[in-house]
């Protein structure tokens, strides 16, 4: 893999997913660059939700100690704090591009961590944003 890339919650979640066993090898292996590659990035924001989505609503639900020990992982120099920046800016892309307020603020810490893909489910594959940023679809 070339350049900066991020990644969004569903890919997290994918990875614990034994519901999809091809979406869940795709998964984990771009989750090991985010544990390999100084650039491969999340957010607080991919963090808090996959907690979420991990603890309550994954089925089987993710113990609590599996998922302390899986964020725990993490690098810290891999994830990104959401600033008042990124969220102006993520009120921007709502704006113009007329994404939920919770995918423009993806793509707002995307490009704040100057990286050149976002690799999530949830938006339209190949779709070039700004700054360099292009939507992929890692499982098409």
């Amino acid at each position: 893999m070339n350049g900066r890339f991020f990644l969004d919650t569903n890919i997290l979640v994918y990875a614990f997913d034994r519901a999809n066993p091809v979406k869940q090898v795709k998964a984990k292996e771009l989750i090991q660059h985010l544990f390999e590659s100084p650039n491969c990035f999340i957010s607080t924001q991919v963090i808090t939700e996959f907690c979420n989505i991990a603890l309550k609503k994954m089925k089987p639900a993710l113990s609590g100690e599996k998922t302390r020990e899986f964020i725990s992982l993490i690098p810290e120099t891999q994830i990104r704090l959401i600033t008042q920046t990124d969220i102006l800016t993520a009120i921007e892309v709502y704006t113009r591009l007329s994404f939920s307020f919770w995918d423009a603020l993806i793509i707002s810490s995307s490009i704040s961590s100057e990286c050149n893909i976002l690799y999530t489910e949830d938006l339209q594959h190949e779709m070039k944003i700004e700054n360099g940023l292009t939507i992929i679809n890692p499982f098409r």
